[in-house]
């Protein structure tokens, strides 16, 4: 499937090759989740999720300009994001067998725990975020919230509590349409030239599973809510016609946008002028904007105790920046010489008093 999908997609002679282009069986890089950027006092992260076949990296790499746009653009126009991308086994039969190892729910409890472990590691599970996903990695998404809002864990409810806003990307919206779902996975299977006789058997149980998704992730937007913008295919295959149609690609109440590419071109851009870019630029910027902004992160300094006293005991203050009298009567005040400072350090007055440069004739007292 991989040399057929190669042949579909190869440049031209002479072209610029994709530096950034990671090959689904890239050995310990393709799969899980990865930091594109860490963002500036980051308010949100913004986790991109890809679709079948795809990888973390080349779904959104524009192939002859080697351009990673969450990577090259969005990073710089949104500063204050940490940018994140997920990768997963997307093989068309694999994502529609419900039993399978490779199916949407196991993708998407490995997003809910790689997500979760990474916002706890480095303290930042209240951090709000949006996901940006393209074609079946939005039911990655969708059964990702299912599941998150379902579970006994607080720390996996909290990713469905967090997130509020979802772009889809070329995601049908089939709901309960098993006919519909069927003939999503021909022509899929035709895209990445995979015998259809390889999915016939997963069709009618994938499909069920797949409707059972959305339908559950649809009527817990009744409950709790996300903003959700939706992005459409305005440019057909020669063979087989467009793979997400319009009406599939929307849903009714949400904004919708097109984006003229086919249905794998329309996650990459080479310039911030192409209006696919603008378009899913804006409806994040729309998104973060009224988020409040985090206060810069205080720099600590051990060695210089004049920037650490605000908050502490008045005492403790008086040592660091009093007079060598006001010190002098501290330091014989034994009732409360021994408090401490808040903190690790527990440092108390004569802690604070010898660690400033005091004149001679107050060292003995120290």
């Amino acid at each position: 499937m991989r040399r057929a999908w190669g042949r579909l997609t190869r440049e031209r002679p002479g072209s610029r090759p994709d530096p950034a282009r990671e090959a689904p069986s890239s050995v310990g890089d393709g799969i899980g989740l990865r930091v594109l950027h860490e963002g500036i006092d980051a308010v949100v992260d913004i986790v991109f999720l890809h679709g079948l076949t795809g990888t973390r990296i080349s779904t959104w790499t524009h192939g002859r300009s080697g351009v990673c746009w969450p990577r090259d653009f969005l990073a710089a126009d949104i500063p204050n994001a940490r940018i994140l991308t997920f990768g997963y086994d997307a093989d068309v039969v694999g994502l529609w067998d419900p039993a399978g190892m490779n199916g949407v729910s196991n993708h998407a409890r490995d997003l809910l725990g790689a997500l979760s472990h990474r916002r706890n590691q480095d303290d930042t599970a209240q951090r709000k975020i949006i996901f940006v996903c393209h074609s079946l990695g939005g039911l990655v998404v969708e059964e990702a919230i299912n599941l998150s809002r379902a579970d006994a864990e607080a720390h996996i409810r909290q990713i469905a509590e967090c997130t509020i806003a979802i772009a889809f990307i070329g995601t049908p919206h089939h709901g309960s349409d098993l006919a519909s779902w069927a003939k999503l996975a021909t022509r899929l299977a035709s895209v990445v030239r995979r015998a259809n006789a390889d999915i016939v058997g997963v069709l009618q149980p994938g499909s069920q599973m797949l409707a059972r998704i959305q339908n559950q992730f649809h009527n817990s937007q009744r409950i709790a809510p996300v903003a959700i913008t939706c992005f459409y295919e305005d440019l057909p295959y020669q063979t087989i016609g467009v793979v997400v149609p319009h009406q599939s690609a929307i849903l009714p109440g949400y904004a919708n946008y097109s984006i003229h590419a086919n249905h794998q071109e329309m996650t990459r851009f080479a310039t911030r002028e192409d209006s696919g870019y603008t378009k899913i630029f804006g409806e994040l910027k729309r998104w973060i904007d009224p988020l409040p902004a985090n206060a810069p992160t205080p720099v600590s300094n051990a060695d210089s105790p004049e920037q650490n006293v605000s908050g502490v005991h008045p005492l403790l203050a008086a040592a660091a920046s009093g007079t060598p009298e006001l010190v002098e009567l501290l330091l014989r005040t034994t009732s409360d010489v021994n408090i401490t400072e808040p903190g690790p350090t527990k440092r108390n007055a004569l802690h604070f008093a010898a660690a400033f440069d005091k004149p001679l004739n107050m060292i003995p007292l120290l």
